[in-house]
């Protein structure tokens, strides 16, 4: 936003004709516009009778009437003569008159480069004069009357009601007649010592020629050293070149030649505001206005001073006051907004812009000015309307693309703002804020190294302005936020930008926030609490430093706090969105849920156009299990961005939260669509774990090779792959999978416990066991990794030490029910089942809606032979988790009513049995076990034909487990027993599937000797007692294994030997 300073010209200008209405001093116009030289040279002498000799007395009240009278009456007539002669004369006087004024200064030596140039000069002098008066015709509109004497005889004016008035026309008339006269304008008679050098001097000023004015001025002052306006005219040269302190010397001197006269006062009083000595400053305008309490800006500035000095509600009442006493000057309505706009107050804001414009529809600033403040209040269309009006008016302001530019980057529309931003840079290459502005959005589309270039152009054009140096910071340390953890030591390369440009300026309180801010991100949260302290310290009315330090406090988990500096910032600042968004976001970590919708709902109130607080507020409410809300607002957040990707990701979220994996899949597909780079791995991950949920590994596989061809960096994508191999029973590639996320990312020590699953699964306990005790090593404070290793050795029958893994998981997080189920399983392993009917118990009680605990407490009541218990239990498990659950662990629920056919059997409700079998190969017709398990019952109702068929449909389904063809070989075997001799030739294809378990598991002892149980019914002794010394070999405490071999020795009559195996 333009500062107030850049007003001051006009105002001086404004002040400046103010008093050559007071003094009647020769102007320029009297040189180029006056008709009748006589008239002329009247008028000089009333004015040095009236002013230079009454000088001192101008001010005062005891001035003499008539002429305050007199006064009064040529100021009527000079603003109606000013306005009419410069209609209608205009071009042919301008031109004369600029050429004999730049004749008079090529004659004293001062060059010209261009008579354009000089003619620009020039006529800006003239409208300097004329751009307060108003028009004597609309004096008369207004009732105002005036003889015709006023008009022709300056020095005898008198105001008398009876006397015949003039009309406007009348007027008119006789000043053309005036106009005739024009001819014999005599400059000789002209003053010229009173009036070229102070003529030479202004128009050398305004041509910034301001060593060539001060020459004037001095000449000025040497010819008439008690001339004070030779000395108000050398400040006013001497401020514009920044040299305040001998401005205010000259200043004083002109007060000490004339202490009547206001200008100077405020003159002085402008300086001093300049200088920040606003309480002097502030003296002096005071003075002004009690020398001439009728020049309205001096009000305004008085207003302006206490604008700087943050005393806003004061400012607005001088504001008013300047408006008051002139009510047509737009920019005062322009300032007043300015002030109301710091107080947050927008809406009256945008209602004294209006009238600015109104006053002045053709000031590109007012425009400008009010789409900052439509900034402020997130009304970035109408924002963007008003830049587009500014442009309009001053296509050459570099400023107003810049921004524009900054309106389009909080719009996220990142590649208009850059060509806007370019735009500027064109229109001014040297202003080095452009380039600033430029590098801060190429930042935000992660063009890092392109925004370093533009920061270091923005330092070279004006390495003095610690700006820059923050700015680097900052591009620093969002750049380490998109790199890896290795690269974190860059943050101190950044803080090193923050400390100069603190260094260079430690009042500024911006360098200390965003220092803060960095801190922040490195997790060093103490000392950004410090720095956004001294922020606060530096400036208390900026709400964006509240709004920081809630954010602080909040990471430090200090959550009251940090909704108590969340309100502070809301009180600065209530229009501001994204303060009530932070507070939503900290009261929903509290779980004051109904609290955080009331906060993001105030939020879009503020702002609707913004999507995450339809997204967070999407959250709050799936947290409260509010899921069809929680799609609506999402809908909301997809209708302000559809490009954010995001959106279609957390929809997709949400539908398979409800089950609705198809849907959910085609969101997923939009959100690749919407983010075909980087991000898209995130979303392939979703993609793929969704369709683990539906069992559709193949699939889920494609996607998570999709997410690692996207970002071959990726750990967890290369994990993720390795656990949906398990589920394929692919050990080897999973294992593959496994080490390569070990290999990525060795230090996250879930990959370790990943690992250990795997080779548990192949029986690899030992190695596993080492994996287990590095995920251990690297994260001693996870309790699974404890539960998990207890699992394994349990697997291995390390019965002991398995509990006590399992102690030490409970004693890591006693409230996972999960462990006390795995303890059980493992005592019930050791058969102290009463221990183990215990831990399921405590299993129950911590999550009573679990049924797998009902169903492995079913089995150990059922190992007790109380089986009506069992039976209970098994009745419980099944209604936690019925048939209509569709998409719960169906292989669980199944084998509950699996387990339930078992107890029956036990009971000898055998039929039953086989239609609880039957049931289940229903519902999971892809578990081989229920097949192997019906045979089995069959087998024990001598119903050994079905059996056979039975296991040949459970090896059908699990080729690769050796049971079922060790079970088929025994009721092949069993059956021969029991058929003629014809069916005999059977036993070879029973030796045949024995032989193929042990191919599948050469290390089972059973295999070898149920081998040679068949091989002995057919009376291959010596093939049997092969297969019996390798079941003693491989398990020789088997007493079983001794006793068959005894027997078939015996059977080949060699007792002696057989006696020794008895």
């Amino acid at each position: 936003m333009k500062q107030f300073c850049e007003n001051e010209t006009k105002q001086q200008m404004d002040v400046s004709q103010q008093r050559e209405d007071e003094q009647l001093n020769c102007s320029i116009y009297n040189l180029t516009q006056l008709k009748d030289a006589n008239n002329l040279q009247r008028i000089i002498l009333d004015e040095q009778s009236i002013n230079f000799e009454d000088r001192h007395a101008k001010d005062s009240v005891t001035s003499h009437p008539q002429n305050i009278q007199n006064k009064a009456n040529l100021q009527k007539y000079k603003k109606f003569w000013k306005k009419s002669q410069l209609n209608q004369k205009k071009k042919k006087c301008f031109e004369m008159s600029s050429k004999n004024q730049m004749k008079i200064l090529e004659q004293d030596g001062i060059q010209i480069e261009s008579y354009n140039n000089f003619q620009i000069c020039f006529k800006e002098e003239i409208l300097d004069h004329s751009l307060q008066l108003k028009n004597l015709t609309k004096l008369s509109d207004q009732g105002m009357q005036f003889q015709e004497e006023d008009v022709i005889n300056f020095n005898k004016i008198q105001v008398n009601d009876s006397q015949k008035s003039l009309s406007k026309i009348q007027i008119a008339n006789i000043l053309e007649k005036q106009e005739q006269n024009i001819s014999s304008l005599e400059l000789q008679k002209f003053p010229k010592e009173s009036v070229n050098e102070k003529i030479k001097s202004k128009i050398l000023v305004k041509m910034n020629s301001f060593q060539e004015a001060q020459k004037q001025f001095d000449q000025g002052i040497q010819k008439n050293i008690e001339e004070s306006d030779h000395y108000n005219n050398k400040a006013i040269a001497l401020d514009k070149i920044n040299r305040f302190a001998e401005a205010l010397e000259l200043y004083n001197l002109a007060i000490s030649k004339n202490p009547h006269y206001s200008e100077y006062y405020f003159n002085k009083a402008n300086t001093l505001d300049k200088m920040n000595r606003f309480i002097e400053a502030l003296e002096n305008f005071d003075l002004a206005i009690q020398k001439n309490p009728e020049i309205p800006a001096y009000y305004n500035n008085k207003a302006m001073s206490l604008d700087k000095m943050k005393k806003y509600k004061q400012a607005l009442k001088w504001f008013d006051l300047a408006i008051k006493k002139n009510p047509e000057e737009s920019e005062y309505y322009c300032n007043k907004a300015m002030t109301l706009d710091k107080l947050a107050r927008h809406k009256e804001a945008l209602k004294y812009y209006d009238l600015a414009i109104k006053k002045n529809p053709n000031e590109s600033d007012y425009y400008n000015n009010k789409a900052m403040t439509l900034d402020k209040m997130n009304r970035f269309k109408e924002a963007l309307e008003c830049y587009d009006l500014a442009i309009q008016k001053n296509p050459d302001d570099a400023d107003l693309y810049n921004n524009k530019g900054d309106t389009l980057d909080r719009l996220g529309r990142y590649e208009e703002a850059l060509e806007n931003y370019d735009l500027a840079i064109q229109k001014n290459p040297e202003d080095s804020v452009y380039y600033l502005n430029k590098g801060i959005v190429l930042n935000m589309l992660d063009r890092h190294q392109e925004a370093l270039k533009y920061y270091d152009l923005a330092i070279k054009i004006n390495p003095e302005d610690p700006v820059f140096y923050n700015s680097k910071g900052i591009i620093y340390h969002h750049n380490l936020l998109a790199n890896t953890l290795s690269e974190m030591n860059r943050f101190e390369e950044a803080f090193q930008y923050y400390d100069l440009a603190i260094q260079k300026n430690p009042e500024e309180s911006s360098f200390y926030n965003y220092k803060a801010i960095a801190l922040q991100n490195a997790q060093k949260f103490v000392e950004a609490l410090k720095y956004i302290e001294l922020a606060i310290q530096k400036s208390s009315e900026q709400s964006d430093y509240y709004y920081n330090k809630a954010i602080i406090l909040k990471e430090m988990d200090r959550i009251e706090e940090s909704l108590e500096f969340s309100d502070l910032a809301i009180s600065k600042n209530p229009e501001e969105s994204h303060y009530y968004y932070t507070k939503a976001l900290a009261l929903n970590k509290m779980n004051r849920l109904v609290e955080a919708l009331q906060y993001y709902d105030l939020a879009i109130q503020k702002n609707s156009q913004i999507s995450v607080y339809y997204m967070s507020k999407s959250g709050t409410l799936e947290l409260l299990n509010r899921y069809e809300e929680a799609l609506e607002q999402i809908d909301q957040a997809i209708s302000k961005n559809p490009e954010d990707s995001e959106c279609y990701s957390r929809k997709a979220l949400i539908l398979s939260t409800l089950n609705r994996f198809e849907d959910a899949l085609e969101y997923c597909n939009l959100a690749i669509e919407n983010q075909p780079d980087e991000s898209a791995n995130k979303i392939a991950q979703f993609i793929a774990k969704i369709l683990k949920l539906l069992k559709r590994y193949e699939e889920a596989l494609k996607y998570f090779d999709l997410a690692i061809s996207i970002n071959p960096e990726d750990s967890e994508n290369y994990d993720n792959k390795a656990m949906i191999l398990i589920k394929l029973n692919r050990f080897v590639e999973a294992l593959e999978f496994s080490d390569l996320a070990i290999e990525k990312k060795p230090e996250i020590s879930n990959y370790y416990n990943n690992k250990a699953i795997i080779l548990n699964k192949i029986n690899r306990y030992e190695e596993a066991l080492k994996f287990y005790d590095l995920s251990i090593e690297k994260n001693p404070n996870e309790s699974n990794y404890y539960n998990n290793k207890a699992m394994t050795l349990n697997n291995m029958n390390r019965f002991e030490e398995a509990l006590q893994f399992y102690d030490l998981a409970i004693q890591k997080n006693p409230e996972i029910s999960k462990y006390f189920e795995s303890k059980g399983i493992t005592l019930n392993k050791m058969n102290r089942l009463v221990e183990a009917l215990e831990q399921y118990d405590l299993a129950i009680q911590k999550d009573p809606d679990e049924s797998d605990y009902y169903n492995n407490k079913a089995l150990t009541l059922n190992k007790m032979e109380r089986f009506i218990e069992a039976l209970e239990q098994y009745d419980i498990a099944i209604q936690k988790s019925p048939e209509e659950a569709e998409y719960y662990n169906n292989k669980g629920r199944i084998q509950y009513i699996q387990l339930q056919a078992d107890t029956l059997s036990n009971i000898n409700r055998q039929q039953e049995a086989l239609k609880y079998y039957d049931l289940a190969i229903q519902k999971n017709p892809a578990e081989s076990d229920y097949y192997n398990k019906k045979a089995f019952m069959l087998n024990q109702m001598n119903r050994q034909l079905e059996a056979l068929e039975y296991y040949n449909f459970a090896i059908q389904q699990n080729p690769e487990n050796p049971q079922y063809y060790k079970n088929k070989g025994i009721i092949e075997q069993r059956n021969v027993l029991a058929d003629t001799l014809e069916l005999l030739g059977r036993n070879e294809e029973a030796l045949e599937y024995i032989d193929l378990a042990i191919q599948k598991s050469p290390e089972v002892s059973t295999f070898y000797n149920n081998k040679a149980l068949i091989l002995d019914k057919i009376n291959e002794f010596e093939e049997a007692l092969k297969n019996y010394n390798l079941a003693i070999q491989l398990n020789p405490e088997d007493s079983d294994y001794y006793n068959n071999k005894a027997i078939a020795l015996y059977n080949m009559r060699r007792f002696a030997r057989s006696n020794c195996y008895l």
